[in-house]
């Protein structure tokens, strides 16, 4: 993806997640998110990290379904393809685990 960034005229993110906002609204858990997950154990444990997963997931698949909407890369619109039918079928797993807690 940094090579596509690059041919794009874009500077590519570092590897360092410093400065991103955790709660930005496209499905990333906030810091209180993050604290209550390392803080709980057994089936809430479970339970918090894969409402989590879902909704992080969901955010990706909107994300991935405007790429494939509106963009322009044969390559990029490829991958977002996949990401829309790879995630999907992660989250019916997930609704099934949630389920069995």
């Amino acid at each position: 993806m940094n090579s596509w960034l690059r041919s794009w005229g874009s500077n590519p993110m570092t590897s360092s997640m410093a400065g991103m906002s955790m709660g930005s609204g496209s499905g990333m858990m906030s810091m209180d998110d993050m604290t209550a997950l390392a803080d709980a154990s057994g089936a809430k444990a479970s339970n918090l990290f894969l409402t989590g997963m879902i909704t992080h997931h969901t955010g990706a698949i909107a994300m991935a379904r405007a790429e494939i909407r509106a963009g322009t890369s044969a390559a990029a619109v490829a991958l977002a393809h996949s990401i829309t039918v790879s995630q999907t079928a992660q989250i019916t797993e997930m609704k099934r685990l949630l389920s069995s807690l």
